[in-house]
Protein backbone atom coordinates (compact mmCIF):
# COMPACT_ATOMS: atom_id res chain seq x y z
CA UNK A 1 0.00 0.00 0.00
CA UNK A 2 1.54 3.67 -0.78
CA UNK A 3 1.60 6.07 1.96
CA UNK A 4 0.77 9.61 2.31
CA UNK A 5 4.32 10.16 1.87
CA UNK A 6 4.86 8.42 -1.50
CA UNK A 7 1.72 10.47 -2.53
CA UNK A 8 2.99 13.49 -2.44
CA UNK A 9 6.38 12.67 -4.02
CA UNK A 10 3.88 11.43 -6.96
CA UNK A 11 2.04 14.47 -6.84
CA UNK A 12 5.16 16.49 -7.04
CA UNK A 13 6.31 14.24 -10.00
CA UNK A 14 3.12 15.01 -11.19
CA UNK A 15 3.23 18.59 -10.86
CA UNK A 16 6.84 18.67 -12.86
CA UNK A 17 6.02 16.83 -15.74
CA UNK A 18 2.94 19.06 -16.58
CA UNK A 19 4.79 22.34 -16.14
CA UNK A 20 7.35 20.47 -18.88
CA UNK A 21 4.50 19.70 -21.18
CA UNK A 22 2.74 22.90 -20.89
CA UNK A 23 6.11 24.61 -21.84
CA UNK A 24 6.47 22.23 -25.04
CA UNK A 25 2.60 23.70 -26.01
CA UNK A 26 3.41 26.98 -25.44
CA UNK A 27 7.24 27.11 -27.39
CA UNK A 28 7.28 28.70 -30.97
CA UNK A 29 8.08 24.95 -32.25
CA UNK A 30 5.53 23.37 -30.90
CA UNK A 31 1.64 25.73 -30.87
CA UNK A 32 -1.90 24.76 -30.98
CA UNK A 33 -4.38 26.30 -32.91
CA UNK A 34 -7.93 26.02 -34.16
CA UNK A 35 -9.79 25.08 -37.46
CA UNK A 36 -12.68 27.27 -38.70
CA UNK A 37 -14.79 24.88 -36.73
CA UNK A 38 -12.92 25.75 -33.07
CA UNK A 39 -11.37 22.00 -33.24
CA UNK A 40 -7.87 21.95 -31.47
CA UNK A 41 -4.98 21.00 -33.95
CA UNK A 42 -1.53 20.89 -32.75
CA UNK A 43 0.99 22.51 -34.91
CA UNK A 44 3.55 19.86 -35.91
CA UNK A 45 5.31 21.15 -38.82
CA UNK A 46 6.05 24.91 -40.58
CA UNK A 47 8.92 24.29 -42.91
CA UNK A 48 7.10 24.92 -45.64
CA UNK A 49 2.86 23.80 -45.63
CA UNK A 50 1.93 24.27 -42.44
CA UNK A 51 1.26 20.90 -40.98
CA UNK A 52 -1.25 20.32 -38.13
CA UNK A 53 -2.41 16.93 -36.42
CA UNK A 54 -5.29 16.13 -34.06
CA UNK A 55 -5.25 12.66 -32.45
CA UNK A 56 -8.84 11.27 -32.53
CA UNK A 57 -10.44 8.15 -31.42
CA UNK A 58 -11.96 5.61 -34.08
CA UNK A 59 -14.29 3.44 -33.88
CA UNK A 60 -13.32 0.20 -35.87
CA UNK A 61 -16.39 -1.72 -35.31
CA UNK A 62 -18.73 -2.91 -32.34
CA UNK A 63 -16.93 -6.10 -31.77
CA UNK A 64 -13.19 -4.47 -32.18
CA UNK A 65 -14.17 -0.95 -30.13
CA UNK A 66 -11.75 2.07 -31.27
CA UNK A 67 -8.55 2.92 -31.86
CA UNK A 68 -6.41 5.92 -31.68
CA UNK A 69 -5.63 7.61 -34.78
CA UNK A 70 -3.74 10.54 -35.89
CA UNK A 71 -5.53 13.05 -38.28
CA UNK A 72 -3.48 15.28 -40.99
CA UNK A 73 -4.52 18.65 -41.99
CA UNK A 74 -2.23 21.53 -43.47
CA UNK A 75 -2.37 25.67 -44.71
CA UNK A 76 -0.61 27.34 -47.34
CA UNK A 77 0.63 29.53 -44.37
CA UNK A 78 -0.64 30.59 -40.51
CA UNK A 79 -3.38 32.81 -41.87
CA UNK A 80 -4.37 30.32 -44.86
CA UNK A 81 -7.65 28.29 -44.24
CA UNK A 82 -6.86 25.03 -42.61
CA UNK A 83 -7.97 21.92 -45.15
CA UNK A 84 -7.34 18.10 -44.50
CA UNK A 85 -3.86 16.91 -46.16
CA UNK A 86 -4.80 14.78 -49.27
CA UNK A 87 -3.83 15.17 -53.15
CA UNK A 88 -7.22 16.89 -53.28
CA UNK A 89 -6.97 19.66 -51.20
CA UNK A 90 -2.66 20.33 -52.22
CA UNK A 91 -4.51 21.35 -56.01
CA UNK A 92 -4.68 24.47 -53.97
CA UNK A 93 -0.88 25.02 -53.87
CA UNK A 94 0.23 22.76 -57.08
CA UNK A 95 -2.24 23.18 -59.83
CA UNK A 96 -3.37 19.55 -61.21
CA UNK A 97 -1.91 20.66 -64.91
CA UNK A 98 1.58 21.69 -63.29
CA UNK A 99 4.68 19.10 -63.74
CA UNK A 100 5.21 19.63 -59.75
CA UNK A 101 2.08 17.67 -59.15
CA UNK A 102 2.48 14.48 -61.17
CA UNK A 103 6.07 14.80 -59.75
CA UNK A 104 4.16 14.48 -56.38
CA UNK A 105 1.88 11.88 -57.17
CA UNK A 106 4.30 9.59 -58.25
CA UNK A 107 6.61 9.95 -55.19
CA UNK A 108 3.51 9.90 -52.92
CA UNK A 109 1.25 6.89 -53.70
CA UNK A 110 -1.48 7.50 -51.50
CA UNK A 111 -3.22 10.51 -49.12
CA UNK A 112 -1.33 8.41 -46.03
CA UNK A 113 2.08 9.15 -47.88
CA UNK A 114 1.92 12.96 -47.60
CA UNK A 115 1.47 12.28 -43.57
CA UNK A 116 5.18 10.71 -43.60
CA UNK A 117 7.52 12.41 -41.40
CA UNK A 118 11.70 12.29 -41.96
CA UNK A 119 13.30 11.81 -38.39
CA UNK A 120 16.39 12.75 -39.86
CA UNK A 121 14.98 16.39 -41.78
CA UNK A 122 13.09 16.93 -38.74
CA UNK A 123 10.08 17.78 -40.73
CA UNK A 124 6.99 16.06 -43.09
CA UNK A 125 8.52 14.18 -46.65
CA UNK A 126 5.98 16.73 -48.32
CA UNK A 127 7.41 19.82 -47.41
CA UNK A 128 11.00 18.51 -47.92
CA UNK A 129 9.77 17.38 -51.21
CA UNK A 130 7.90 21.31 -51.59
CA UNK A 131 11.13 22.85 -50.50
CA UNK A 132 13.38 21.14 -52.94
CA UNK A 133 11.44 22.45 -55.79
CA UNK A 134 11.34 25.52 -54.23
CA UNK A 135 8.30 26.07 -53.26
Amino acid sequence: MINEQEIYKLVNIISEATEEVLAIYSSQEFGVTEKYDKTPLTLADKSGLWIYTKEVIETVSPKRGTKKATKYYFSKAGSGEIKSLTFSNLKDVIPADDPLYSEMELLFTSNSALHAYNQSSGSYKINSFLNSKGL
